[in-house]
């Protein structure tokens, strides 16, 4: 991952932000380590649902219904398009 950042050079102001994800494989370790860390955070996120009886995964005021339908075709399109390998992100 590559992150830029563009400054106005007379006044140091940000003038804009650039990331690039470049293509990459995990190890087994590695992916064996992301696998558990998105396992606890599920967890963590149902639990907190639990105790308030909200979700915790978006902001109060959120549409749920419409961020779920949103984020979860985002995420399978990501998988179904994209080799993590070759593609870019």
């Amino acid at each position: 991952m590559k992150i830029f950042k563009v400054t106005e050079v007379a006044t140091g102001r940000l003038a804009a932000v650039a990331r690039f994800g470049y293509p990459f494989k995990l190890t087994e370790e590695e992916q064996a380590r992301r696998d558990e860390e998105k396992a606890q955070e599920k967890k963590a996120l149902e639990e907190a649902e639990k105790e308030t009886g909200k979700s915790a995964k978006y902001p109060e005021a959120s549409n749920v219904e419409a961020c779920e339908w949103y984020f979860n075709t985002l995420d399978e399109m990501r998988e179904k398009y994209m080799k993590w390998d070759q593609d870019y992100s």
